[in-house]
Order: C-alpha cells, then sequence, then structure tokens
C-alpha cells in the first residue's frame, strides 16, 4: 500500500508544482488549495498523516495541521458571492422545469451584466464574464455557425492514392517530416505508408 502511496505522491510533486510553491506567494497558496485536493482524494485510503509524509518526501511540505486548517475553514466571500451570482445565471442560461430556456439566454456576458444590474443585483461585469466562462455559457452570435476557412479539394489526390500510384518513396519522405515536425521518431511512431 505504501508503495502505491509514494507513486500518488510522485504524480502531485512534479516540478512545475514545486516551482509554483517556490516562486510567488500567491501561487503558493493556490498550490497548496491543489495539495488540499488531491489529499480529499486519497486520504479516505491511505489517512492524512501518511499522505502529508510522502508529499514532503517528494518536496511538497504541507503539514497535517495545515490540511485541517484549510477544511475547517469558512468560505471566502468571493466563493459565497461566485455562488449566489452563478445561481442566478443558471437561472438565465440553463433550461427550466419544461425544458426551455428564458429569453435571457441569448444575452453574452455584458447584457448579463446589465440584466442582474436591472434585477438590484450589484455585481462587477469581469465577475460575470468568469463566471460565464467556467460554466460555459455563451450568448447568442450574429453568425449561425463558426467561420469554415478551409474546405478540402475533392479532385485532389488523396495520401493513400499517391501511395497506390508507386511514389512510397516520397510518403516515406513526408512520414519523417511530419513526425521530425511533431518531435517523434519513425521507428517510435510505427510510420505505415504501404
Amino acid at each position: 500500500m505504501t508503495g502505491s502511496l509514494d507513486d500518488a505522491a510522485r504524480s502531485a510533486g512534479t516540478p512545475r508544482t514545486r516551482a509554483l510553491t517556490e516562486n510567488h506567494p500567491v501561487r503558493a497558496a493556490h498550490a497548496i488549495g491543489l495539495i488540499c485536493q488531491f489529499i480529499d482524494a486519497f486520504r479516505h485510503r491511505f489517512g492524512v498523516v501518511p499522505i502529508c509524509r510522502a508529499l514532503s518526501a517528494q518536496g511538497l511540505a504541507i503539514a497535517p495541521r495545515t490540511y485541517w486548517a484549510r477544511k475547517s475553514r469558512l468560505p471566502s466571500r468571493r466563493s459565497v458571492r461566485d455562488a449566489l451570482v452563478t445561481g442566478l445565471l443558471a437561472g438565465m442560461f440553463e433550461p427550466g422545469r419544461d425544458g426551455r430556456r428564458a429569453p435571457e439566454s441569448l444575452y453574452g456576458a455584458v447584457k448579463a451584466w446589465g440584466h442582474l444590474r436591472r434585477r438590484g443585483v450589484r455585481v462587477a461585469r469581469c465577475t460575470v464574464e468568469r463566471i460565464m466562462r467556467a460554466n460555459g455559457w455563451r450568448g447568442s452570435t450574429r453568425q449561425a455557425r463558426k467561420v469554415r476557412t478551409t474546405v478540402p479539394d475533392p479532385v485532389a489526390d488523396s495520401v493513400r492514392g499517391y501511395v497506390q500510384s508507386g511514389k512510397v518513396i516520397a510518403c516515406a519522405v513526408l512520414c519523417c517530416a511530419v513526425l521530425c515536425w511533431l518531435g517523434l521518431t519513425l521507428a517510435g511512431a510505427g510510420c505505415r505508408c504501404t
């Protein structure tokens, strides 16, 4: 069981996470939140203290007291406010009981912000934008669909037709060039041109 705990701690102790905690105090606080989420995911299986020891061995020192203090802390004002605004925006953008959306679901962030202000909710426009982005809510756009800039030519030879015409060497060079561009090797990727 200890081996799998070490593997889990090793995956949490990536160099990128260590760099976040060493260089910047605000990022370090965010990294502590990520570490607490990691501990939450595995604490029922291993316990908090062994996880903290394994993380400390990997260079991500966190005391069990820090974990429990963060768990017992009241939610921040921002998270409480975000939950309120998210509920109001969900009423605008999510379908109701009858399966239909409100007419306000067509609003973008600016109009949704104005709608909330007219209803008496004082909220910043950037907050509305952030919450809409986090939930995947978008307003209606003027275009019915996204612009497609490339259209395939049906007359052009396909790669398979190119290979079957006897030009295998050219295909091998093409495959090698593409794989080199992607940073792969020809042997590792198993290029099958025939």
